[in-house]
């Protein structure tokens, strides 16, 4: 595919709990069955946080013949932040550990600029139990660059208001610091953002995006607001903001034809 040409891959993040590591097993399987074996074999990197290198072989022998490799990450509070944030951040936020808090972050900022993807120009994140369901009939990443597109998604969600506490206000401090209008006005009844979000659990998109200087420069207003550890901001929610307020919509690709399930989600 045209993606593995021009540096695309995919990653994963997974603990090393046993379900985590049983769905992650069939995640590869499918995944390289149903787009790997047909469209290319572009890399995939497993982010992790301490597996051994005994599951790190059996996750391998599941994706035989793919280039695979692991990175590893630190999901703890980042050394840099504020005394103010870790004060009031609570071991658990409404049912959601530090971990969890810090996939959420790491998924908003840190991902991009993490070395093992430090070559890629395109991504594809997948959880551990996301599944493509049967061979993919067409390559994301080559619908993407046709298109000109920097953002493909799956599907919406709507987010529950204790997750998006504080959330808009930021947001809206950085478009008027930096002059920006939501240019998906379904997201935006009356000016105001509805907590729509992204399924995070697939998507793919252009790495330049990320990294550009307006959204890191959104990306470091919210770390230093707290509000990942305070309020269990999520990615998705962060993500479909940023789209919103820095790409066109011609930018933005839905892809309602790949056979693929997660959860509740189940598209064929």
């Amino acid at each position: 595919g045209a993606g593995a040409g021009r540096g695309g891959g995919i990653l994963f993040l997974t603990s090393d709990s046993m379900e985590d590591l049983a769905d992650l097993h069939q995640s590869l399987r499918l995944l390289r069955e149903n787009f790997l074996a047909i469209h290319g074999a572009y890399p995939v990197v497993i982010f992790h946080d301490g597996l051994s290198s005994q599951d790190q072989d059996s996750l391998r022998a599941s994706c035989e013949g793919c280039s695979l490799s692991f990175a590893i990450v630190d999901l703890s509070i980042p050394r840099g932040t504020s005394a103010r944030i870790r004060a009031l951040s609570l071991h658990k936020y409404l049912g959601y550990g530090e971990g969890y808090r810090g996939m959420c972050r790491f998924f908003s900022g840190p991902v991009y600029d993490h070395p093992a993807i430090a070559g890629w120009d395109w991504y594809m994140r997948l959880d551990v139990d996301s599944f493509l369901l049967s061979p993919l009939p067409l390559d994301p990443f080559v619908a993407l660059e046709a298109q000109g597109a920097s953002y493909g998604y799956i599907a919406t969600g709507k987010e529950e208001e204790k997750f998006a506490t504080h959330l808009w206000a930021n947001v809206s401090q950085i478009s008027a610091t930096h002059n920006l209008s939501p240019r998906l006005p379904e997201y935006f009844p009356e000016g105001a953002w509805d907590r729509s979000f992204y399924y995070t659990n697939f998507e793919v998109s252009r790495l330049d995006f990320w990294r550009s200087d307006n959204y890191r420069s959104m990306f470091r207003h919210l770390d230093e607001a707290g509000g990942f550890y305070l309020h269990r901001w999520g990615d998705g929610p962060v993500h479909l903001l940023a789209v919103a307020l820095l790409l066109e919509p011609s930018q933005v690709l839905r892809f309602d034809n790949l056979p693929y399930w997660h959860q509740t989600l189940v598209i064929l």
